[in-house]
């Protein structure tokens, strides 16, 4: 890597165990969050469906 504060912030969260556990944590909300909106997106496509057949 070109950029020494990139390359040094990478390696953190790549080798560091807290850096590592820090990634963990941040994907696990990612996750939560995508299910979540993809749980909400799915009630309004289902309840536009119903709204256009009635």
């Amino acid at each position: 890597m070109n950029y020494d504060a990139l390359a040094k912030r990478a390696r953190y969260f790549k080798q560091d165990e807290k850096g590592a556990g820090a990634m963990s944590e941040i994907m696990e909300n990612m996750m939560r969050e995508s299910e979540q909106n993809k749980a909400k997106n799915s009630n309004l496509f289902n309840k536009n469906r119903q709204d256009a057949f009635r």
